[in-house]
């Protein structure tokens, strides 16, 4: 019986044995596949993190052109401004001049005898 105890006790360690084994090889087979996913999660994160320093210096270089572009548009504003009042001074002085040949040449018209066609 003892002996019987014994191969029964063998047998059940045996059984326990195997379990554990394959127990450990589950867990082992779970845990590669956790690696694989943490390393595959690791590699989006360094992706995003990559796309995001690159949309950064994107935005950045975007808001350069952008202040660029406004200083351009208030320097051609500017410009616009002076165009206009030098096209008013221009339009008066056109006008003052007109005047002045309209007046001439009344004088003149005035001054020239006429001729009768006798």
């Amino acid at each position: 019986m003892r002996v019987d105890a014994e191969q029964k006790a063998r047998v059940k360690a045996d059984k326990a044995r195997k379990a554990a084994e394959a127990t450990n090889a589950e867990l082992r087979g779970k845990l590669t596949g956790l690696e694989k996913a943490r390393l595959s999660v690791d590699n989006q994160i360094k992706r995003l993190e990559s796309d995001l320093a690159k949309a950064k210096v994107r935005c950045e270089d975007e808001e350069k052109a952008r202040s660029e572009l406004a200083t351009q548009v208030k320097k051609k504003e500017g410009e616009l401004s002076s165009k206009d009042d030098e096209i008013a001074a221009l339009t008066k002085r056109n006008q003052i001049l007109s005047r002045k040949m309209a007046a001439f040449m009344d004088m003149i018209s005035s001054e020239t005898p006429k001729v009768d066609d006798e």
